[in-house]
């Protein structure tokens, strides 16, 4: 699927199209779900998917774990200690002791 970019066999037949990855949020990694194949695309897209959240640049792989009940690092997990168990409006990483 061409986005407007060049296609590698008419710039060089040397060169062959690569896959890239939709990177709205301008965080370095792509939507996996939203590619194109090409030698070089036109807008936002980089070589690099695994964005789990391509709207929020504060979520992707490179992202270390925060406090907040989500998956911010990308690894399909949220760490326990994040969830509410108990449902008392507290999370573990915030202090909540039961």
């Amino acid at each position: 699927m061409a986005f407007g970019g060049t296609d590698c066999d008419d710039a060089d037949p040397a060169v062959q199209d690569r896959l890239w990855f939709a990177d709205t949020d301008g965080d370095g990694f792509g939507d996996d779900d939203v590619t194109s194949t090409e030698c070089e695309p036109a807008g936002d897209w980089v070589l690099r998917g695994g964005d789990c959240d391509d709207d929020d640049p504060n979520r992707n792989p490179d992202t270390t774990e925060q406090c907040n009940g989500l998956d911010d690092d990308c690894d399909g997990e949220v760490p326990v200690d994040e969830l509410d168990a108990d449902s008392d409006g507290a999370r573990v990483c915030d202090g909540d002791c039961d």
